[in-house]
């Protein structure tokens, strides 16, 4: 349940797909400052060796061969920029294993057979719709070799054991069907409101780890103004609703306040929210505060979905969440 705990989060624009790759590139900026005042080199200065492990790497990645790069030194770890603003990387001297190595392409320089997957992912979306990418970016770590791809209005990515994409939409031109089941379900959780809806994004993500029980295909809908934030996400195949939010821009999600609490009046507002949405009672879930200070709390039952939700300084339900048991939002 690791990204669905950031559900909303993930509705940012491409956050979802290049996350990976922006913290080890916030990495790598980090370490090339710290190590300015270090001695740095040319690749052609440092031993063959690694001179040539490193453009292995970089052409096994991305079929580029790899000439110029400022080299870094710092304790045990090598420090390598590519000239033209390509990518870095980071090597272990001693071991010679890559720590990261992250490269920005453009789609041409991109593997056929890549362009099309990753194309391929978009079209399940929308087949008729063009995809113009404006870039590529290629990560590899000791854990995962990742794929990502982004353009005016799609994002793409893929592993070995997951890919995922998404296409904005402006709310207007989607299937009437699916604004009649968003706005049903705002008027029921505001008590009657009418909050605006401007933005939506038809999103697909795929686990093939036998060990993760998570696949999501949904519509992601969005709006709010300068004084409150709204999102749902709704199955676009079967029409659930699997979240709604309404936030307060004002409201923290961490204060000290919340340890105060008392978990049973939590419960009693959030059961008021998951009756109306998704007709579920919590009699005999276990309620759970996500972190002391935090304004999350985990329902749980065995055999029932998972539910959470988020309250104010107050008490008061403004998010609930729907993970069911077999992990599938569709």
């Amino acid at each position: 349940m690791k990204s669905w705990n950031k559900v909303w989060i993930c509705m940012t624009a491409a956050a979802l797909v290049l996350t990976a790759l922006l913290a080890t590139e916030s990495y790598a900026a980090k370490t090339v400052t710290q190590a300015s005042d270090q001695n740095t080199m040319k690749l052609t200065d440092v031993d063959k060796e690694i001179q040539e492990k490193i453009k292995k790497e970089v052409r096994d990645l991305s079929g580029l061969s790899i000439v110029e790069a400022d080299v870094n030194m710092e304790g045990v770890n090598l420090t390598i920029t590519f000239k033209d603003n390509i990518g870095n990387m980071m090597m272990n001297k001693n071991t010679k294993e890559i720590v990261f190595l992250n490269l920005r392409l453009t789609f041409d320089q991109l593997e056929k057979a890549k362009q099309d997957k990753m194309i391929g992912l978009l079209k399940e979306l929308n087949n008729k719709r063009k995809y113009a990418p404006k870039q590529v970016d290629l990560h590899k770590s000791p854990n995962e070799t990742r794929i990502s791809m982004l353009g005016e209005d799609f994002a793409a990515s893929m592993t070995d054991q997951d890919h995922t994409a998404y296409i904005d939409f402006s709310y207007k031109n989607i299937d009437a069907s699916v604004r009649k089941n968003a706005e049903a379900a705002l008027k029921k959780f505001s008590n009657g409101g009418n909050p605006a809806l401007t933005k939506a994004q038809l999103h697909k993500f795929v686990n093939n780890d036998p060990k993760m029980k998570e696949d999501s295909y949904v519509w992601r809908i969005s709006g709010g103004d300068e004084e409150q934030w709204i999102g749902l996400e709704i199955g676009a195949v079967t029409g659930k609703i699997y979240d709604v939010l309404i936030k307060k821009m004002d409201v923290p999600e961490k204060d000290k306040a919340y340890a105060d609490l008392d978990i049973k009046k939590v419960k009693a507002a959030v059961e008021a929210k998951t009756k109306s949405i998704f007709n579920i009672n919590l009699s005999g879930y276990e309620a759970k505060q996500e972190s002391k200070y935090g304004s999350r709390f985990i329902f749980t039952k065995k055999g029932s979905p998972t539910i959470a939700a988020s309250v104010d300084l107050k008490g008061n339900c403004y998010g609930i969440s729907l993970m069911p048991e077999n992990g599938k939002r569709n």
